[in-house]
């Protein structure tokens, strides 16, 4: 499955790559806000089971394509034999919009749960887990964005 998702920041370009390039240096940040997608995405799609515990985010250094920003993510699981979740591995990419703002876009995949003891994954909900994970990064993503720039500069 894959994962496409993207939306305006209203952050000038020029703060968006200086927030987001310390947000990156800032590993406990990053981790934050990833465990915080990935706990949203899980408790969506969760009645019956508990969530996997994820040991880390690793990331890419950035990678310039034209105008566009890309940084190569990707979620670790503590077990990966025992999880039950898609662990989404995805580019996030950021770029400048006409008006002078940035989009931020996660575009990837993610990898099927490989419990043996499941003869059955629903794929509907794994897409729906996957995506409300990705939509949970970029909106906590955008928020630290936001919440860096000082509004009297903006």
């Amino acid at each position: 499955m894959f994962v496409n998702q993207a939306f305006p920041v209203t952050v000038p370009m020029t703060d968006a790559e200086a927030s987001l390039g310390n947000l990156l240096r800032s590993d406990s940040q990053l981790q934050t806000a990833s465990t915080a997608a990935f706990r949203i995405g899980m408790a969506a799609a969760r009645a019956d089971h508990g969530t996997g515990p994820i040991t880390d985010i690793a990331h890419l250094p950035e990678l310039r394509r034209g105008e566009t920003v890309v940084v190569a993510i990707r979620w670790i699981m503590a077990d990966p034999a025992d999880a039950e979740e898609p662990v989404p591995d995805a580019d996030l990419q950021r770029r400048a919009l006409p008006n002078g703002n940035c989009e931020l876009a996660l575009h990837g995949s993610y990898r099927s749960p490989q419990t043996a003891g499941h003869a059955v994954i629903d794929r509907h909900k794994l897409d729906a887990v996957a995506n409300t994970v990705c939509l949970a990064l970029l909106d906590h993503i955008a928020t630290i964005l936001t919440h860096s720039v000082d509004p009297q500069t903006a």
